[in-house]
């Protein structure tokens, strides 16, 4: 059996923590698996971006190391990422293996990656099937069309994530499954719950509970702003009228979401741990079913979902709605982006000595086996396949939505964001889907008070009030979201001195005096000039142009 070696090397200082030199070792200790001898690489991923407890010692993880002959070790780096990474390409000492997101430039500049395009070729068929005719997206400039980065997420159809804000259902029942359309209408149900039942078993109630954490700030305050003013979201960026990138919460709509926000926390329906809690306690507040509101990810919500139901609290489930801040605006429904590119995914540096093994590994992941074997799992144990058609297994797929730690022990998504992956309705040769997530399947999971509101609201499932009817790749610039930062390091500190600026300042506004707003906000806008957002503007949306102009070259 493969020795679990999943050591996670967490970087609190300046680097990465001694872990020997920065090249794939062979693992003398352990027996060859197949025909290939074991090898270890080393992998970072800047910022968290791949959770350790994603992979830890699970089912499909053994299985992937019996097969490849591969073990992954991971390491994070935290904390002011530009000066580190400086550090980093100073000293040289790369891991094996890097995904820098937004930061690949840097790295790419110092000449820390390898090209990749003669390994695709060689070991990599499943790779280039998988990426098919967005493969040219891979190339990294017009100067410089060579593959560095293999691109995450979905390869071909990806869409934007679904957001909204949710309503407990115990309230939409109790208050005889009001109108939810506007934040307006939230609000007063927000309120009129509060009022009649002030606590939730034994608990203080608590009306719409956000996260300022830098992961939660980005997901419950910045996106929910973007959506229900009509734009996607795009990360830090949109578009505005002469195509320029800017950063968005410069938008007067969005100026007037957090204005909203200022009035709920001085009406008492803003919860004020908000701006003090951690994602743990945030999350545990959310299971004890004392939470009326949220503006949440609808895939981050599938947790506590999964918790709530699995301690018999189906009422304090949520409802997902596209609320809008005015009646009459257009919610910004999923948009299709086409593959964005590959500068968001994994590197292989030049320090590491078994390029070829990685590739083989990425290779195996992104095949039929591969891909049926992470989405779906072990067949047996997880799926069968009778008459040709794959399912879940009966006594498992409730495991799926009631179990909060199944999906982790066993280790199912925990290769679908940050690799190349398909996703939506791309099915495998057999004709069966790639993914188990049917819409089907989704309506099966969900409880007799779940079901009891979409009918009053007239839907099968939450997803069916944000699927949008075009299949266009509707983005000028496609995500901004992947969009990589400049190389120059006076543009990564004016990003990062904006970035804290923002959270900052929106932190300040919501809490300040309703008379001070306006004041505040025109204080805010101006020192964010005085910080150099015109100025990484201006690149930025150079940054889009090029690859957007080579994009169409390719095409």
């Amino acid at each position: 059996m493969a020795v679990r070696r999943f050591a996670a090397g967490l970087l609190c200082a300046f680097l990465l923590l001694p872990a020997g030199c920065g090249q794939a070792r062979e693992t003398k200790d352990q027996q060859p698996k197949g025909e290939q001898e074991p090898v270890t690489f080393r992998v970072l991923c800047i910022d968290g971006a791949w959770s350790q407890n994603q992979i830890s010692d699970s089912d499909i993880n053994l299985v992937l190391e019996e097969k490849t002959g591969v073990t992954l070790e991971i390491e994070y780096m935290a904390g002011e990422i530009s000066d580190r990474l400086q550090l980093l390409t100073a000293s040289r000492d790369y891991p094996d293996v890097i995904n820098a997101g937004v930061y690949h430039n840097i790295l790419y500049q110092a000449g820390a990656y390898l090209p990749l395009d003669e390994l695709i070729e060689k070991y990599g068929p499943n790779i280039q099937k998988m990426y098919g005719d967005m493969y040219y997206r891979l190339k990294w400039s017009k100067e410089d069309p060579k593959i560095y980065t293999l691109g995450a997420g979905d390869t071909q159809t990806e869409e934007l994530t679904l957001h909204g804000f949710q309503l407990q259902n115990a309230a939409a029942r109790q208050l005889g499954y009001p109108e939810m359309d506007t934040l307006a209408d939230f609000e007063a149900a927000i309120r009129s719950y509060m009022e009649q039942y002030p606590k939730i078993y034994g608990l203080d109630t608590v009306g719409l509970s956000l996260l300022f954490d830098e992961q939660g700030f980005e997901r419950t305050v910045m996106e929910p702003a973007v959506v229900s003013t009509g734009l996607p979201y795009q990360g830090d960026w949109y578009v505005d009228q002469n195509n320029m990138v800017r950063f968005h919460i410069q938008r007067d709509e969005e100026k007037e979401y957090i204005r909203w926000l200022n009035h709920m926390y001085h009406e008492g329906l803003l919860d004020p741990e908000s701006f003090v809690q951690n994602q743990n306690f945030y999350t545990r507040k959310i299971c004890s079913g004392q939470v009326l509101g949220l503006a949440e990810d609808y895939d981050w919500m599938q947790y506590p979902h999964s918790v709530l139901r699995s301690l018999g609290m189906d009422t304090r489930t949520y409802g997902f709605y596209p609320l809008t801040l005015e009646e009459g605006e257009t919610y910004a429904k999923v948009e299709k982006t086409g593959f964005s590119g590959g500068n968001m995914g994994f590197a292989v540096t030049t320090t590491c000595r078994e390029p070829e093994r990685f590739i083989q590994f990425v290779d195996y992941l992104c095949s039929d086996e591969g891909q049926i074997l992470l989405n779906w799992g072990i067949e047996g144990q997880q799926y069968q396949v009778e008459n040709g058609v794959r399912t879940v297994i009966g006594s498992v797929w409730q495991k799926f939505y009631m179990d909060p730690t199944y999906r982790q022990q066993v280790g199912m998504d925990a290769y679908s964001e940050i690799w190349p992956s398909y996703r939506g309705s791309s099915a495998d040769e057999s004709g069966n889907l790639y993914s188990p997530h049917t819409k089907e399947l989704t309506i099966e999971s969900y409880s007799r008070v779940e079901k009891e509101v979409l009918e009053h609201y007239g839907f099968d499932c939450w997803e069916d009030l944000y699927w949008s009817d075009s299949g266009e790749y509707s983005l000028r610039f496609s995500d901004l979201s992947t969009l990589q930062l400049p190389m120059e390091r006076e543009y990564q500190k004016i990003y990062q001195a904006c970035k804290e600026l923002i959270r900052e300042s929106i932190k300040d506004l919501i809490l300040m005096d309703t008379s001070q707003f306006d004041a505040g906000w025109e204080e805010f806008i101006e020192e964010l000039g005085q910080r150099g957002a015109p100025q990484l503007e201006i690149r930025m949306t150079q940054q889009a142009r090029n690859r957007l102009n080579r994009w169409e070259k390719e095409t």
